[in-house]
């Protein structure tokens, strides 16, 4: 983690694990044969080829256990598994809510690849990192969600 003053920090996933039943596998299956057939019926190799590194990432991906790093907010910024955001990088952030708690801290980043930045709640009191966030950065009371990408993805299962 970066240098500067520790508020919090807690042990987080380095991503959210979905269980499938066996459909959809068969689905998924059934998309990628669909797909392999309609590259290789228009001679399509290269998206013969995406298609199927996608699924072997994807394979990869399902048989991996997320492994656990940790959350930190200081006063110069917060560090995700490693990764440190300072405070001047960070937009605003929000609290995700779910069954009548919060569930998730969003960060809105500016820069790079990842637009926001989800952190796992985990047990941490929200009102206590609300208030300390609220120090540094502005928090966007108008969002109470996760992201549609977050929802899509909770959707699909992936």
């Amino acid at each position: 983690m970066a240098e500067g003053q520790l508020f919090h920090s807690w042990e987080v996933p380095e991503f959210e694990r979905h269980h499938h039943p066996w459909w959809w596998y068969a689905v998924a299956g059934g998309v990628l044969l669909v797909g392999v057939i309609y590259a290789v019926i228009t001679a399509n190799a290269l998206f013969a080829v995406i298609i199927v590194l996608y699924a072997i990432i994807t394979v990869y991906h399902e048989i991996q256990e997320p492994q656990m790093g940790s959350f930190g907010i200081m006063d110069t910024g917060i560090a995700v598994h490693g990764k440190f955001y300072p405070y001047a990088r960070i937009n605003h952030f929000w609290l995700a809510y779910e069954d009548g708690g919060a569930k998730a801290i969003y960060f809105d980043v500016a820069g790079g690849w990842v637009p926001h930045v989800k952190v796992p709640l985990d047990g941490a009191d929200a009102e206590d990192v609300r208030a300390t966030l609220n120090q540094f950065i502005a928090e966007d009371t108008s969002k109470e969600s996760d992201t549609i990408f977050d929802r899509v993805k909770k959707v699909l299962r992936v």
